[in-house]
């Protein structure tokens, strides 16, 4: 073979090769593109709208603190009329961790405040710290950083790091091998529903509602598991750690349990009772209510065993209120209407 035939092969071959890594770093990138797209940022922009609201609206206050449960299972605006002091609800995407939300919160805590902090159980089975939408969350806000200070939640986020690759790609497979064969929740992101998020109207302080009221057209969708295991006992010390912080700044904290359907409860009951145990021996006077007052009938819930519907909703608030209206100061009676 002469000179310029190996020389006309090489710039084929060269071409080629550079042909393809093109194909690859085109997909590379469209890969990366979604794997760090966020897939709640609804909530993590609602999350820093609602602490903001901590800088304009004065105390005394009551501030929820929780997951989607608490984002989508309260009406403030009920709860305030019946207790009289302003509520503002913080709930967030419960995979950010318990230990960020509290964190991030209490800088805003002002004296006569009273936190109800109402997480998931799973935050007091392994996911204190958060998993996976905690990187999410870091990408939509780099900010969030300066509240990050634990090995577990540095764990958290080294762990989601390959997931942030690998489901964006196995849907693309699949997506390739049976076309619109991917089931609608992984279409939609993490619920299926539309949602408001109603920030400007008086009284309705960071609640985020579901168009769909009442109705459900499918089953309810079990965030697998609903507890775990074993119970964090380092968690519960750490809450503990904050009530304590708190009440120095003048602030109470009490702690109430998430809503779910009455036979999720009966299923994991005795894990549920154990807990309740032991936050009530480390957190005397604090525990609002027992698990079971949290329970509530299936047709309650919207999409999942912590998504209240309208009706449930409105039955918590004012459970909720009733508990509180004992904690409110003298100086701001409750308001029946």
């Amino acid at each position: 073979m002469s000179s310029s035939d190996l020389a006309a092969l090489r710039r084929v071959v060269t071409r080629g090769v550079l042909l393809v890594a093109l194909i690859l770093g085109v997909n590379v990138f469209v890969l990366s593109y979604y794997a760090l797209m966020p897939q709640a940022r609804h909530s993590y922009d609602a999350m820093y709208h609602k602490v903001d609201m901590l800088d304009t609206i004065p105390a005394p206050r009551i501030i929820v603190i929780g997951g989607s449960s608490v984002a989508f299972g309260q009406n403030s605006k009920v709860m305030e009329e019946l207790c009289g002091i302003p509520v503002i609800n913080l709930g967030t995407h419960a995979g950010i961790g318990l230990r960020f939300m509290m964190r991030q919160a209490r800088e805003k805590f002002r004296t006569g405040d009273i936190v109800l902090l109402a997480p998931e159980y799973a935050q007091f089975s392994g996911t204190f710290d958060g998993w996976h939408p905690l990187l999410d969350h870091l990408i939509e806000n780099p900010e969030a950083m300066q509240y990050i200070r634990s090995w577990g939640q540095l764990e958290a986020i080294l762990e989601a790091v390959p997931l942030k690759f690998k489901d964006p790609l196995d849907k693309r497979l699949r997506n390739f091998v049976a076309p619109g064969d991917i089931p609608a929740q992984e279409q939609t992101g993490w619920t299926i529903n539309r949602v408001d998020t109603i920030s400007d109207a008086p009284g309705y302080h960071g609640d985020t509602w579901s168009r769909e009221r009442v109705r459900r057209s499918h089953p309810l969708r079990d965030w697998d598991p609903i507890t775990g295991a074993y119970i964090d006992q380092q968690a519960i010390t750490h809450v503990q750690e904050f009530r304590d912080a708190c009440a120095g700044m003048g602030v109470r904290v009490l702690i109430e349990y998430p809503p779910v359907p009455e036979k999720y409860y009966e299923q994991s009951r005795r894990w549920i009772d154990s807990l309740h145990a032991l936050l009530t021996a480390a957190l005397p006077g604090a525990v609002l209510r027992h698990p079971r007052e949290s329970t509530y009938p299936e047709y309650m819930f919207l999409d999942t065993v912590y998504h209240l519907n309208a009706v449930g909703r409105e039955v918590r608030s004012r459970q909720l209120a009733a508990a509180l209206a004992q904690f409110v100061p003298a100086s701001h009676p409750p308001i029946s209407k």
